[in-house]
């Protein structure tokens, strides 16, 4: 009866985390500021003047992160479903602010995200570098 109830309730933790998924916004694109938002999973926003580079990448983030010499635990990933695509590095000393699993944290280092289009955020921050 208990691994009856277990199923049951992981189950309904998995639809109700995709409903709110697909009612999410998702990342959004402002004139100054990067919006994301996964549903209860992540949500915040990232000025471009606290983004100091952006990377495309092809493999795992652990992959990545061995490769750079960074610790995983100074990276947060955002992404639904999709493997990311991006990593940005953060401006040490720049008050962002994400939500994952509804708690509130300072943003590490380093974010992986999944970028429908990540040229429109290169483009972006290509803008905003003379403004920084």
């Amino acid at each position: 009866m208990c691994s009856l109830l277990s199923a049951a309730s992981i189950l309904m933790y998995v639809a109700a985390d995709r409903w709110l998924v697909r009612g999410a916004k998702g990342h959004v694109l402002t004139g100054d500021a990067l919006d994301l938002s996964i549903g209860a999973r992540a949500s915040g926003l990232i000025p471009m003047s606290a983004i100091e580079s952006m990377e495309s990448i092809g493999d795992k983030p652990d992959a990545w992160c061995k490769r750079h010499g960074v610790a995983r635990r100074d990276t947060v990933t955002v992404s639904p479903f999709d493997a990311p695509n991006v990593v940005l590095r953060l401006r040490p000393g720049q008050p962002v602010v994400l939500t994952t699993c509804q708690l509130e944290r300072p943003a590490p280092a380093c974010v992986f995200l999944y970028l429908d289009r990540p040229e429109l955020l290169r483009a972006a921050l290509e803008r905003a570098a003379p403004a920084v």
